[in-house]
């Protein structure tokens, strides 16, 4: 399988290109970057786009992707919703597979499918803390967990000098506060579920943003 690592020089893109070589060494990869010249020429013939960039190359990036019928797996964050409802459209109308997840992290993903027992609670806030090199504030994953949530949740962002991912989930009444935290100590903690998305993405047709 031909992988065209998009961003694997970046913070995320580098542990996650690390942790597929190590883990499987049948893949070959087209290695891209921002500053890489005829992207869309590099990567048109390979099987799969895996996408750690930022949210304008990842956008326009997963639009050619859809138009010419690679499987797409991004964890690129800040994609409004409109613009993954067009992404969206672009893959179903070309019978293509594509998933776009914030956060690929077992845990993370185990919370989104709890949350429906979370809603029992009247209040709830979300905290999130990330190194300050992280650009956007709250964080992808937040604003998901927010959404999943379907009502108004308060996020307190933190941005802190050594700091990993760390995302907090309070729920509280008069009589009892019930906490899930999730903190993220390694970033191959990702690395797991990309694998499962690149193996998947070829088995449905359209945007994915979960992927349990």
């Amino acid at each position: 399988m031909i992988i065209a690592m998009c961003g694997y020089d970046g913070k995320m893109g580098s542990k996650i290109y690390e942790f597929l070589r190590k883990k499987e060494s049948l893949f070959e990869f087209v290695l891209i970057n921002q500053s890489t010249n005829d992207v869309f020429t590099k990567i048109k013939n390979v099987d799969v786009v895996v996408d750690f960039t930022n949210r304008d190359f990842a956008y326009n990036l997963a639009l050619f992707c859809a138009k010419n019928k690679i499987p797409f797996v991004s964890g690129t964050t800040a994609l409004t919703n409109n613009e993954l409802d067009k992404i969206n459209q672009e893959f179903i109308n070309n019978s293509t597979g594509a998933y776009i997840i914030p956060n690929f992290s077992k845990g993370i993903n185990i919370i989104k499918k709890t949350i429906p027992l979370l809603k029992i609670y009247d209040d709830i806030y979300i905290e999130e803390t990330h190194n300050i090199s992280k650009l956007d504030s709250p964080s992808g994953t937040s604003i998901q967990l927010k959404e999943n949530f379907n009502k108004d949740i308060k996020i307190f962002s933190k941005r802190k000098k050594h700091y990993k991912a760390i995302h907090k989930i309070v729920c509280y009444d008069s009589y009892e506060e019930f906490i899930i935290i999730h903190k993220v100590i390694n970033k191959f903690a990702y690395g797991d579920f990309v694998l499962k998305a690149i193996n998947t993405v070829n088995s449905f047709i359209g945007l994915k943003k979960e992927l349990i």
